[in-house]
Parts: C-alpha cells; structure tokens; sequence
C-alpha cells in the first residue's frame, strides 16, 4: 500500500433490496418509512457468525433523504505491558480487553429513495465488503422480523459495473468457467426472462453455470450475449463468479463480492463524526452519478 493510500480510506458501495417470499409486487409502504420504523425500535442487533452485529445511530439528515448510522461489533482482545525490568515480553502482565475499535466499526449511509436504496459504507480490516454485506443485512432483517414488518427477507448486496468484469476479463483472457445467480428484487430493473422463470417456479433465485470444453475457453470478450447477462450487477440483483487459466496450471477467480464499486475518502481515523461525514458525502455523490447515468 502506496503512502498516499495508507492516509485514506475505502468506501464501498451496495444497495438494499427487499425480497418477498412469494415472489409478489412490493408497493405496500415506502422503503424510507420502513427504515425510520427501524431506527426508531432500537431492535436493529443480531447475531451471526458468533458475533452480535448492531446497527446504531440511525438519524435522519436535513433533507430526509438520507439516513447515516454506524455498524459494530463489540471483539476481546489480549493485551500484553512490557516488562521494563526484566526488558521482556514474555514475562510482561496480560489482561483481556473488551470493546469496538477502529477495526470493527463502520460509519455508513443509506440513500432512502425508493428507487435508488444505495449504501456507502467504510471498510475496514475487520469489515470488508462482504462482511459488512452479512452484518447488516442480518441486523436490519432482526428488526424487520421483531416488529413483524412486510415483507421480511432484506438483503444488502454489493454492486459494481459491467465494465468491471469485462476488464477483468480482458486481463485475464483463457477463462473457462462462468456462473451467474440472478435474484429477485422489488421495485428494480427486471431481468424478464430469468425471473419470469424464477416466479413460475416460486423460486428465490437462479444460478446458471457455463463450462467451456476441456482445455478451451468461453466466447466472452466483445460478446453481446454474455454482457446481457451481466444486467443486474449495477443493482445488487445479480452475483457473478469466473474462473481463469494462469500459467503452469493456477487459477485466477473472480467474485461479484470481492469487486464492488469504491472510491476513497481521507482518512478520518477514530472520528465516527467525521467518517460519517465522509460516507454521506460519498453517497450523495454516488448517488447523483447514478441517476444522471
């Protein structure tokens, strides 16, 4: 990492979508009082992955479009003292130390516009993209279950750009394997055929896999097929995964997840104050590019 990066900080971008169990049209309330609903019941904890994820702070800003909070969660960690007179490590006291810090707190942001539910958020070295992705979507679906909201399965997803992908292709041109899970989401673009499928079916969502011949490639580059299928990574709605030859027999991978659209921001250190700052005005920006594009 390049001086100039270790003074700033990552900001990642996802969206939250709201997924019915039955596959049915979603226009019964606005996504922004939903969350207002959700701030306010202080139920938005949970745990997974033996941790207790809490989304706090939830607050409105001046415009009512926007909601900022801080996603966290509380880690023990074993702190040792030097020992001066015996200039030892070994031999220095150890005491265990609870509590959040830096690493495992994120401030973030959430665009409350019903078509656009766009998410900044800070990355950290205990909260990468998918992490986050986990944490607060399990701390949002508590509330939403605890207070019998409609509907009941909400998911942040990671979004990038198609041209992401087809750059990644272009460096790493023998690819072979291709697989695309399509999901469904209300309101959004509709992906007609897959999810035309998908709600016949009752459904969830649709993975398809592609598998080129034993020591060939799949036609992808400059393929207009294979960038229709690419529809939905722009919104959450579609998860991407490729595998690649690399020389004497490795492998290079490829993720939707692991490549989410970013940008950066100074780096604001211990100040959540500051970080959402930051976040906001990173999603404001985002945002407005979005609805121009």
């Amino acid at each position: 990492m390049s001086s100039s990066e270790s003074m700033r900080r990552r900001i990642a971008f996802g969206r939250v979508n709201r997924r019915l169990p039955e596959q049915l049209s979603f226009d019964r309330r606005p996504f922004a009082d939903d969350m207002v609903i959700l701030a306010e019941s202080h139920e938005t904890r949970a745990e997974a992955d033996d941790r207790e994820w809490v989304a706090a702070d939830l607050t409105l800003d001046s415009s009512g479009d926007f909601m900022t909070g801080v996603l966290g969660f509380v880690e023990s960690e074993l702190r040792r003292d030097f020992e001066d007179e015996s200039f030892s490590w070994l031999k220095g006291r150890t005491d265990t130390a609870e509590g959040a810090s830096r690493r495992t707190v994120s401030p973030f942001a959430v665009d409350l516009r019903d078509d656009r539910r766009w998410v900044a958020f800070a990355v950290t070295s205990r909260i990468p993209p998918t992490t986050f992705r986990r944490g607060f979507s399990v701390a949002l679906n508590a509330a939403v279950l605890g207070l019998n909201l409609w509907p009941s399965e909400w998911e942040v997803d990671l979004v990038l750009q198609k041209r992401t992908v087809q750059e990644w292709i272009a460096e790493h041109g023998e690819v072979f394997y291709f697989r695309r899970k399509v999901k469904l989401t209300n309101p959004g673009r509709e992906i007609e055929e897959d999810r035309a499928e998908m709600r016949a079916l009752a459904a969830r969502s649709k993975e398809e896999t592609f598998k080129a011949s034993y020591g060939r490639t799949l036609r992808l580059q400059d393929s207009e097929e294979f960038i229709r299928k690419l529809d939905g990574v722009e919104t959450g709605d579609l998860e991407v995964f490729l595998r690649a030859r690399g020389p004497e027999g490795s492998e290079f991978v490829f993720t939707s997840d692991e490549q989410p659209e970013h940008t950066f921001v100074p780096d604001f250190g211990d100040n959540l104050d500051e970080g959402i700052d930051r976040v906001l005005d990173a999603l404001r920006e985002y945002s407005e590019r979005r609805a121009a594009s």
